[in-house]
């Protein structure tokens, strides 16, 4: 009889503390950001029909969410775009929702898909927080610069599939 008061009263203990861990569980979710990036936003306004050796100019607009200390952009290009304009801006102290526009100002030099990439960085107490984006420009032909990759000889294609912004 001792032996089985004994089972019962470790049983009962194991329990208890299975249904306390269980307890202290059930209180702590949280909401968790996948992938955290800096507040701020950009659109951008693109002229459809985009010629070799002609200026393209795309008007860019920046709205944070935040109060900052500065908003910092970068740009950078592929090869086949000649970046005529400044490779930085900085636009000073932001309040949240301010919107702040710009244009870049670049040449391509062939027929393709090519990319503007974007860096905005928003200081706040010395501390930087970043952002990239990607404007992608297509000149000469849309359905030139959307073919997809040829065949290679040794194998498998590559398989290109369509992104959604």
């Amino acid at each position: 009889m001792s032996k089985l008061k004994l089972y019962v009263s470790v049983l009962l203990l194991g329990l208890m503390t299975c249904n306390a861990e269980a307890a202290s569980y059930k209180n702590t979710q949280q909401t968790i950001q996948l992938k955290p990036h800096a507040p701020v936003y950009m659109t951008y306004n693109l002229p459809g029909n985009v010629k070799v050796n002609k200026e393209l100019t795309v008007r860019l607009s920046f709205k944070n969410k935040i109060d900052v200390d500065d908003l910092i952009i970068h740009f950078h290009t592929d090869n086949n775009l000649k970046l005529v304009s400044e490779k930085q801006s900085s636009f000073g102290i932001q309040t949240s929702s301010q919107l702040n526009t710009m244009n870049v100002i670049v040449v391509p030099q062939n027929k393709g898909l090519f990319y503007i990439n974007v860096s905005a960085t928003l200081v706040n107490n010395g501390k930087h927080q970043s952002r990239s984006f990607a404007i992608p420009v297509y000149v000469g032909e849309q359905n030139q610069a959307k073919a997809l990759p040829k065949k290679p000889s040794f194998g498998s294609g590559i398989i290109s599939m369509p992104a959604i912004e």
